[in-house]
């Protein structure tokens, strides 16, 4: 609706999620700049379960001559996502 060519990955917007993501208009900001600059690695990163905007953009900016390497790389952060997030207070 605004015009812009940029895309973003977001999580499910329904009832009181929408302020949420009002909140976190720079980390939409930083996914649809991950995606532009890193294209389909960029998207797969931001769509793998437990990985924010910040670890993506972590295990992004290392060099990934093997896409085996990358794919692993964010099933170690979801790994420890799953293992710390019973510690969060949400």
């Amino acid at each position: 609706y605004c015009g812009s060519n940029m895309v973003a990955l977001v999580g499910e917007l329904h009832r009181g999620v929408v302020k949420r993501v009002k909140e976190k208009e720079s980390d939409i900001e930083l996914s649809a700049s991950l995606i532009d600059a890193y294209g389909k690695r960029g998207a797969i990163a931001m769509s793998t379960y437990g990985v924010g905007v910040k670890n993506a953009t972590r295990v992004l900016r290392k060099i990934h001559r093997d896409e085996e390497i990358f794919f692993l790389e964010l099933l170690e952060a979801q790994k420890q996502f799953i293992r710390t997030k019973k510690y969060w207070k949400l």
